[in-house]
């Protein structure tokens, strides 16, 4: 990813959208993957303003990239990717696509949420 610094070759979990069983009617999570993409991490400022009130006072960091990355959808049940950064999971809870004419880059900004032990956020 040209014009950031960026952390290379970041792991990141993803899970595929759950569904309920057919059979017993109880909710089955999705399966788990690995991607990987180079990202830019940065503090997180203003942007929080963008979260939902629970949980905007949480610890945050703010992730640029080129892959897009996927966020938390409560209506769909849908857990978003989760990203380790210095020995902490943080979760992908907002996306905001953008284009930079002057580079001619499609880049993707992402808001993560720092997670506690139990995978929920902090």
């Amino acid at each position: 990813m040209e014009n950031f610094i960026t952390h290379p070759a970041t792991n990141i979990t993803r899970n595929s959208e759950g569904h309920y069983s057919d059979e017993t009617g109880l909710w089955i999570d999705g399966e788990t993957s690995i991607i990987v993409a180079d990202l830019c991490i940065q503090p997180t400022g203003k942007e929080r303003l963008l979260l939902p009130e629970t949980v905007r006072e949480k610890q945050a960091i703010t992730i640029y990239s080129n892959t897009e990355l996927i966020a938390t959808s409560d209506n769909l049940k849908l857990k978003g990717d989760v990203i380790e950064y210095k020995n902490n999971n943080y979760q992908i809870y907002s996306i905001t696509d953008y284009f930079n004419a002057v580079y001619d880059i499609n880049y993707f900004r992402s808001i993560a949420v720092l997670m506690d032990k139990e995978g929920s956020y902090a």
